[in-house]
């Protein structure tokens, strides 16, 4: 499971979300993906249903265990950084 953070629903995500999703005791990995700071939170759980958080914050690639699968970081955020030039930020 995943959730793309937002000023409206991190804050959601984070809390009430996640704590139903724990619930879900095949879910191994719970990812939030902040666009803002290219930032990606994977939570994975551990024995004795304990959750660790791996932050990507500056990492080249990043791992989902789950699915035994690595990627850049790059790709992760490759569409957002292609639309990100092509609709620059608008001035004050």
């Amino acid at each position: 499971m995943y959730a793309v953070l937002s000023d409206s629903t991190a804050g959601y995500d984070r809390g009430a979300k996640f704590a139903a999703y724990r619930q879900i005791l095949a879910l191994q990995e719970y990812v939030l993906i902040d666009v803002d700071a290219r930032r990606l939170e994977i939570f994975r759980r551990q024995p004795g249903n304990e959750w660790l958080l791996h932050d990507y914050t500056g990492e080249p690639v990043c791992r989902f265990d789950s699915v035994d699968l690595q990627l850049d970081m790059s790709t992760v955020f490759e569409d957002v950084d292609s639309g990100a030039a092509e609709h620059p930020p608008i001035p004050n």
